[in-house]
């Protein structure tokens, strides 16, 4: 998916270089989502939820091949998807929490988004 350097939204406001040069499925792109969700040019579709929880602590080995989750998101009609965001919040020992959510401000590490190809529409499965 890539925007062209000359897209503008009918304000006039131009799409930022990270926009412009969204990596697709392949990787995820790693920036603070904040500004482009100020400056109305992202918003959510959905609230957030938790995919996976895990216990670092209660598990004596890791799964060797990761774990894989399907999910159904239901889009609010009229909207369109162009990608997801994810991060994660973690406590990392009693009275210590670390979050990669949006609002976190600059202090964070960045959040990740990932690109879709083309847009996708209600009632239309990706995989990611």
């Amino acid at each position: 998916h890539r925007v062209s350097a000359d897209a503008a939204l009918p304000s006039g406001c131009k799409f930022p270089e990270a926009f412009r040069t969204c990596p697709g499925l392949h990787a995820a792109e790693h920036l603070h989502l904040d500004p482009f969700l100020d400056a109305g040019l992202c918003e959510f579709v959905s609230d957030p939820f938790e995919v996976f929880d895990f216990d670092f602590a209660a598990v004596a080995e890791l799964p060797s091949g990761g774990r894989h989750h399907e999910l159904s998101v239901g889009l609010p009609a009229g909207k369109g998807v162009h990608g997801v965001a994810f991060w994660f919040d973690a406590e990392l020992y009693k009275g210590v929490h670390l979050s990669m959510a949006p609002g976190q401000g600059q202090t964070s590490k960045h959040d990740s988004s990932g690109c879709f190809g083309e847009c996708a529409n209600v009632g239309e499965a990706v995989g990611f």
